[in-house]
């Protein structure tokens, strides 16, 4: 504060410092007068300087240097991440776009074919099964096979299961039934040997596990493998570490020519690829829409039509729990019907399409949080055609 006092001279100054004793070296002309500083009365408390606008306590500094550092930290994590999936998903997709072409590439070249080639790659042929004697092989049985990796880590809850696997209570009584030849003992439902369709065999030189290719149009167009429940949940196609790993087949669920039922799995992926779409087949429209599966063998081409779609859960205790994965194959016509009815009853929609004992199977699994979702479907029979069956799913209603 500055005041002016008068009759001390032109220019004579009086400053006057505040009250807690600031000290200014006077100028030349200036009288200064200095005021010592306000010491508190007894019994009252100095007051403390005041600290300059926007000042924190040191406590709280800290503290919010943390929480900086820890948003920080969590933005480039999280930035980092999206960054690894993103890159994931578009060498994903990369990867599928590559082997599609690949395929379609190979399945266009033209080339001679053998002798009987026409008649083996007939689809009126090749939709219907092939009746043909053929004893059981050594060792194989109804009802075997583990389920996949993921299902079952638990060696525990694996045998519960089993031990609660379909029909254990009447497959004593349907086996000392009638030992009248049955259908699913003498039907031969793949070719296994012989000339390899083209585009399979130049596939098949880049991986020896592939076993055959899956398509969905608008959904999937993949290659399936073959080695067990475990590999190809990480790797590629060209038996490089993915996440996102490859279409398989069961290694309870060997392809061979009495192999009824093939049970293949993939993971589904958040952005959409290997079983990423799979899910959608919760929902009635999709169904409709894509009610048709392309399945070529590395002998021939196959083409099956949904008849049930279920959401099942692996505790045996669960009603919804259904034991899809230990059947490759059946003992008698009898359990592949009661099969067959009950996996209709049990799935999400009511679906007018048949599946008899000469029918071959096939089994798409895929996780839904701790349950699965599961898609089955029954190969072509002679005679029926995409149009026909494309009309049967879209008379389906949810039950």
């Amino acid at each position: 504060m500055v005041s002016r006092a008068g009759g001390g001279g032109a220019g004579e100054v009086t400053r006057v410092a505040d009250e807690f004793g600031g000290k200014r070296r006077p100028s030349s002309g200036e009288k200064t007068r200095l005021y010592p500083p306000r010491l508190p009365e007894d019994g009252q408390e100095r007051r403390k300087p005041p600290r300059s606008p926007g000042r924190r306590p040191r406590r709280s500094d800290r503290l919010y240097g943390l929480l900086s550092f820890l948003f920080a930290f969590v933005a480039g994590f999280s930035a980092v991440m999206c960054l690894s999936i993103a890159a994931r998903s578009v060498r994903t997709a990369r990867l599928n776009r590559e082997m599609s072409a690949l395929h379609a590439a190979y399945s266009a070249q033209p080339t001679a074919e053998p002798a009987g080639a026409g008649e083996r790659l007939d689809p009126a042929l090749l939709a219907g099964a092939e009746e043909i004697p053929l004893q059981p092989e050594e060792g194989e049985a109804a009802g075997q096979g583990d389920a996949d990796a993921e299902a079952f880590a638990d060696a525990e809850a694996l045998a519960d299961a089993e031990r609660h696997g379909l029909y254990a209570e009447d497959e004593g009584d349907v086996r000392s039934g009638t030992e009248a030849t049955q259908t699913v003992r003498t039907t031969r439902y793949h070719a296994d040997s012989g000339e390899a369709l083209p585009e399979m065999a130049r596939l098949r030189e880049e991986n020896s596990d592939l076993v055959a290719w899956l398509s969905i149009e608008g959904v999937l167009d993949l290659p399936v493998c073959y080695r067990d429940n475990r590999y190809y949940l990480t790797h590629d196609f060209h038996r490089q570490e993915n996440a996102s790993g490859t279409i398989f087949l069961d290694e309870g669920h060997p392809f061979s020519a009495r192999a009824c039922n093939l049970l293949l799995h993939g993971h589904n992926m958040k952005d959409g690829s290997m079983f990423g779409h799979l899910v959608h087949y919760g929902e009635l429209d999709y169904l409709r829409r894509h009610p048709i599966i392309e399945f070529s063998t590395l002998w021939q081409k196959e083409r099956y039509v949904i008849f049930a779609v279920l959401r099942v859960s692996l505790n045996a205790s669960d009603p919804r729990f259904f034991n899809y994965f230990s059947w490759p194959a059946f003992e008698t016509d009898e359990l592949y019907s009661r099969y067959v009815r009950d996996a209709q009853l049990a799935s999400l929609f009511a679906i007018p399409v048949s599946a008899e004992p000469s029918d071959a199977m096939l089994t798409l699994s895929t996780c839904e949080g701790s349950d699965r979702l599961v898609v089955l479907a029954r190969r072509f029979r002679a005679g029926e055609n995409v149009s026909d069956m494309r009309a049967l799913a879209s008379s389906a209603v949810r039950q």
